[in-house]
């Protein structure tokens, strides 16, 4: 006989053996052969109820697997929008008791020519050892850096901490970094 786990019964969806596990002692942190929990699962399904159970029964809310994203990232990956709203919650609760919490960075691509327009725009040539054309796509972080690429810090093509170049970016580029929930119901 196969013994049951409680990642089989999410990804069933079977609530009832859910709760029967919990109850008989299963561990709520187990992890599949991908290193994700029962809750990474819940959350890529959007399975309100048993994420609810899991984390009422003690599951690690920040357990990563191998791919090291969270149940929350997770959730936001997936759109599940009420699922990221109850983990952020979870979360909360936690950092108000001394986690830290977690950092999210955010960038936007933008032709480099409408960055230009910025009147003290002087591109730092000296990372990426290459000129850009006008059409070139560079990467706006949420701390107003530009970068040759997504990476944050890396190959930086700008910097400006001034209230004119955030007052630019917000108002000629449209630059807002939007919240995480904002983020998973697009």
């Amino acid at each position: 006989m196969t013994k049951l786990h409680l990642i089989d019964a999410v990804q069933s969806r079977d609530l009832a053996t859910l709760q029967a596990l919990i109850e008989v002692g299963t561990d709520v942190n187990e992890q599949d052969e991908q290193g994700w929990t029962a809750l990474s699962w819940a959350a890529g399904n959007g399975d309100l109820a048993a994420l609810r159970l899991l984390i009422d029964n003690g599951a690690d809310i920040f357990k990563g697997g191998r791919d090291q994203r969270t149940p929350y990232m997770i959730a936001l990956a997936a759109g599940h929008v009420e699922i990221v709203q109850l983990l952020q919650q979870a979360e909360a609760s936690i950092d108000a008791n001394g986690s830290t919490p977690k950092e999210v960075l955010y960038c936007q691509a933008f032709p480099v020519s409408q960055l230009r327009r910025f009147a003290t725009w002087k591109e730092n040539n000296t990372n990426s050892h290459r000129a850009f054309a006008d059409d070139d796509l560079v990467f706006l972080h949420q701390d107003y850096s530009v970068t040759e690429s997504m990476w944050h810090n890396e190959n930086v093509v700008f910097t400006d901490e001034s209230s004119a170049w955030k007052e630019f970016c917000t108002n000629e580029l449209g630059f807002k970094v939007p919240t995480e929930i904002e983020l998973a119901s697009k």
